[in-house]
């Protein structure tokens, strides 16, 4: 499953993670970022799958599901912990609306009127 390191400060998620404000954990000279599991939420869940809490912050944050490991410290030692964050889906920037119709279409082009 590919992890993809991510700081708060340049997550999509960022704005209704449970542990924002966490990434990057920095101990001495070395980073530690949270990491996606296996991508963003991009397709709502199910709800007849939910836990009542889940349930509860789809509700609240938005329908889809995106997994992420959040580095903490313990004892010294950095581990992670596996958190649920619900958001609105999470669209690339190609996916947006009207966004690849502005660069595809030349409006001085006579076909176009």
């Amino acid at each position: 499953m590919a992890l993809l390191d991510m700081t708060c400060d340049r997550c999509p998620v960022s704005r209704t993670c449970p542990e924002s404000g966490s990434s990057p954990l920095m101990e001495g000279a070395r980073r530690y970022c949270c990491r996606i599991v296996g991508g963003f939420g991009r397709t709502p869940v199910d709800p007849s799958v939910l836990s009542k809490e889940s349930a509860i912050l789809s509700a609240k944050d938005g329908p889809c599901l995106t997994i992420a490991e959040i580095p903490f410290r313990e004892d010294g030692v950095v581990e992670y912990k596996v958190v649920k964050v619900f958001s609105p889906p999470v669209l690339s920037d190609r996916e947006r609306p009207g966004a690849m119709l502005g660069g595809m279409l030349d409006p001085k082009s006579p076909g176009i009127r």
